[in-house]
């Protein structure tokens, strides 16, 4: 894990192109909210294409939301000569998630030399929390 010595305007655009160059993010409509030390949010227009047969926000983009979140806050500090991935996940469906905008926080809740916990909330446009999790997340060698 390095020390890092990017400015937040420099780790924004880190986070920018990481979201731009993962086609599935592209895909399902993922936009950085912000990112800040220990922080990262991840907004989503959610419309007819992100709902279950219930018509309410198909979990998998629920957790595709918190993953990148996690992801992202973890690569905050991460080494030039690394990335991050997902370890472990707990997600906690809380209340149904209708269209609109969502918006996936996560926090930094223990960062360790290899590995990074965060907590991670999901919330509609009103604030209510819809979901909730942690995410460990992983620093290994690019390949």
């Amino acid at each position: 894990m390095a020390k890092q010595t990017l400015t937040v305007e420099q780790q924004r655009e880190r986070a920018l192109k990481r979201i731009q160059s993962q086609g599935f993010g592209n895909f399902v409509g993922l936009e950085l909210g912000h990112i800040e030390p220990n922080s990262c949010g991840i907004c989503c227009q959610l419309d007819q294409r992100h709902v279950n047969p219930n018509g309410v926000a198909h979990g998998g983009i629920i957790f595709t939301m918190m993953d990148a979140a996690a992801g992202l806050s973890a690569l905050y500090y991460c080494d030039d000569n690394k990335i991050v991935v997902t370890q472990c996940a707990d997600v906690h469906f809380i209340r149904s998630l209708r269209l609109g905008r969502a918006t996936a926080d996560a926090r930094i809740v223990k960062l360790g030399r290899h590995t990074v916990l965060t907590e991670v909330d999901v919330t509609d446009e009103a604030g209510t929390l819809c979901a909730r999790g942690q995410f460990e997340i992983f620093y290994v060698l690019k390949p």
